[in-house]
């Protein structure tokens, strides 16, 4: 059986065609797109956790300082 596509299209007139191409993943698919994801993760979690660590730690600062108590000593006039 032959298709005949042009004859199809000239009867038919689809105003939008579409093509799916569903493929199963393989093992070397799924092992090498999880090692990439891991490559990835793990450069931009050893450049990202330094700098948040560190504005961590300025923000605890801050608060830090901003809650502490000033003794101010009060004199009063009686002896």
């Amino acid at each position: 059986m032959k298709a005949h596509y042009d004859r199809y299209f000239t009867e038919c007139t689809p105003t939008n065609c579409f093509y799916s191409y569903t493929e199963r993943a393989n093992s070397l698919y799924v092992a090498t797109t999880l090692l990439g994801l891991y490559g990835g993760l793990t450069v931009v979690l050893r450049w990202w956790s330094p700098r948040l660590v560190k504005l961590g730690r300025q923000v605890q600062i801050y608060y830090m300082r901003k809650r502490r108590n000033n003794i101010i000593p009060v004199t009063t006039g009686v002896h």
